[in-house]
C-alpha cells in the first residue's frame, strides 16, 4: 500500500514538473497595452524664460512636454571630456563642497604604493 502511494505521489510530482513549464511555453502571451491617464500640457503658462546662454561653446535646452528652449553656438559633434576626470571632480566636490565664488582646496593625488 505504501509503495503504491509513493509511486502515485512521484508520478504526480513528475507530471507537475513537466506540465507546468510546457503550459507556460505554449500559452499565448497577451499583447501589452498602455493608457494615458492625463494629457501632457502643450504649453506651460507664464512668460518665456530668459536663458543666459554661454558666450563660448555650444548649448541646447529642451524639456519634456514643453519642447526646445533654443540652442547657442554651432551645434557640431565634439569629443566628450574624459569621464574619469569628470567623475573625479564630482567626487572631490561631494567630499569638499564649495560655496559660490569660493576657492577650492588644493588636493594632491598620489599613486597607491
Amino acid at each position: 500500500m505504501r509503495s503504491i502511494r509513493g509511486i502515485v505521489i512521484t508520478v504526480v510530482i513528475v507530471l507537475i514538473i513537466i506540465a507546468v513549464p510546457i503550459v507556460q511555453l505554449v500559452r499565448p502571451v497577451p499583447k501589452p497595452s498602455a493608457d494615458v491617464l492625463a494629457a501632457l500640457p502643450a504649453k506651460v503658462a507664464g512668460p518665456a524664460p530668459n536663458i543666459q546662454w554661454p558666450t563660448q561653446g555650444q548649448a541646447a535646452l529642451e524639456a519634456v512636454g514643453i519642447g526646445s528652449f533654443g540652442t547657442s553656438g554651432v551645434q557640431a559633434p565634439v569629443p566628450i571630456a574624459s569621464v574619469t576626470k569628470v567623475m573625479t571632480a564630482y567626487l572631490v566636490l561631494q567630499k569638499h563642497p564649495l560655496q559660490l565664488g569660493q576657492q577650492g582646496p588644493s588636493i594632491t593625488v598620489t599613486p597607491l604604493t
